[in-house]
């Protein structure tokens, strides 16, 4: 959704809310989903493309290749919210 002034939010998330403590399973699928966006944050600097970002990119591990989301970065907007940064699996199905 678009707030004021232009700000972006995305409430697509999963949060343990209880009763009891996530399960192992759970911590793990965190830590993962954790790393990604570490790496990838650290790929984003002033004047790198998308391009070079994308095969660069953290590679989602096999288990989770079934739900993965195919970008690792997209614009916002009306139009499919372009652009879109692929992950680096798409990214080499492309021609």
């Amino acid at each position: 959704m678009i707030r004021p002034f232009g700000y972006c939010a995305d409430i697509s998330r999963t949060y343990h809310c209880g009763p009891g403590k996530p399960s192992a399973r759970q911590r793990d699928m965190y830590r993962i989903a954790h790393e990604e966006i570490l790496h990838n944050t650290a790929l984003l600097k002033a004047g790198v493309t998308l391009y070079e970002i994308a095969p660069k990119a953290w590679k989602v591990p096999a288990q989770y290749q079934e739900n993965c989301y195919p970008f690792i970065a997209h614009g916002v907007g009306l139009c499919d919210e372009w652009p879109n940064c692929y992950t680096p699996d798409v990214l080499a199905t492309q021609d």
